[in-house]
């Protein structure tokens, strides 16, 4: 449904024939540009409240100042009203909505769990590959680090499948002790197999049962008098414990959530997003959402979350400083989206 048919726009006139039921509206300037768009459990009241009420912040007011026109889409449901908002804000991005100017997907650590010698790589972009993806990690240099440390503690290789089945000896991976070179065959398969398990364990954030482990073979090398394979158990275990001292926030919990945080001043908004993953702290990222006019606190954090979560996985628990519109609507939906609560 139309409104900017005519040159004059009869506000009076398109909102009496417009529906209570959900949908979207989508606020059209006089160049027939879409300058915002909105979602309604009630069309009618809620367009309506732009004509008839008076508006409680300058960003409104100067919005509508601009509106020549307005375009509606009716849903069945508030639920779809929400995600068609979503995609038309991030085809559109208009300047009255909060958009987000960074929209790359986030980077990943992939295991080719399928593969007979399991590799560990940097992963960005759609998961369809088999095996396991943790994640999302804040940025490249986080997912870096981590893979660095993975290969110090469990020698796994980070090698492509093309030159793995191309060597004839090791590479320098295995002269500086990150790799176990299975390459060439100096690791057995099951033995090689108790790494990728010791590092996925890792990932998940079960590192007491990684060190119980590791203990374990350390007492039974000892015990065979194997004493450098014994002290590399031994380093093994040092470094995971300071690790955990450094990244760890609990050692009883291995819930994934985000903690987010924005602060705000005229003009500029900063979101920060915490990430931790089986309770252990994989870094943050600063978010500058753009948006015209003096939006505040509470409106520039719900549509960030809508922008931000409904084109990602959530997490199973998401802390925010400031309460939002609609906080119940975006819950359901992230939940059924994501398939957890």
């Amino acid at each position: 449904m139309k409104s900017n048919d005519n040159p004059e726009f009869e506000a009076k006139t398109f909102v009496a024939h417009l529906t209570h039921r959900p949908g979207v509206y989508r606020m059209l300037n006089a160049k027939g540009q879409v300058i915002y768009i909105g979602k309604a459990r009630d069309l009618k009241e809620r367009v309506s409240s732009y004509f008839y009420r008076t508006h409680a912040n300058a960003k409104t007011s100067s919005m509508m100042k601009l509106v020549k026109g307005i375009e509606v889409t009716v849903t069945n449901s508030e639920s779809e009203a929400l995600i068609l908002e979503y995609n038309l804000i991030k085809r559109y991005k208009p300047r009255f909505n909060v958009t987000l100017r960074d929209d790359k997907s986030y980077p990943y650590i992939y295991v080719s769990t399928e593969h007979s010698f399991p590799r560990l790589e940097f992963h960005r972009g759609p998961r369809k590959g088999k095996g396991r993806y943790f994640g999302p990690y804040p940025s490249t240099s986080a997912v870096r680090k981590t893979l660095n440390e993975l290969q110090k503690l469990f020698l796994i290789r980070q090698c492509k499948d093309s030159y793995f089945k191309n060597r004839t000896r090791p590479c320098l991976q295995y002269q500086i002790k990150r790799c176990t070179a299975p390459c060439v065959g100096y690791i057995d398969e099951s033995v090689y197999s108790h790494d990728v398990d010791a590092a996925i364990l890792f990932l998940e954030g079960k590192n007491r049962i990684v060190i119980n482990t590791l203990i374990e073979r350390m007492e039974q090398a000892s015990a065979l008098q194997a004493f450098e394979q014994a002290a590399r158990y031994r380093d093994q275990i040092s470094r995971i414990k300071k690790i955990e001292t450094q990244q760890f926030i609990s050692k009883t919990s291995a819930t994934d959530l985000d903690v987010i945080a924005i602060a705000s001043r005229p003009g500029l908004h900063c979101v920060t997003v915490l990430f931790i993953r089986h309770g252990a702290i994989l870094g943050s990222r600063n978010h500058f959402p753009k948006i015209s006019g003096d939006a505040n606190v509470r409106q520039v954090l719900g549509g960030f979350l809508s922008q931000y979560y409904l084109g990602r996985d959530a997490p199973s628990e998401i802390i925010i400083n400031s309460d939002i519109k609609d906080h119940q609507l975006l819950q359901d939906n992230l939940s059924q989206r994501s398939g957890h609560k």
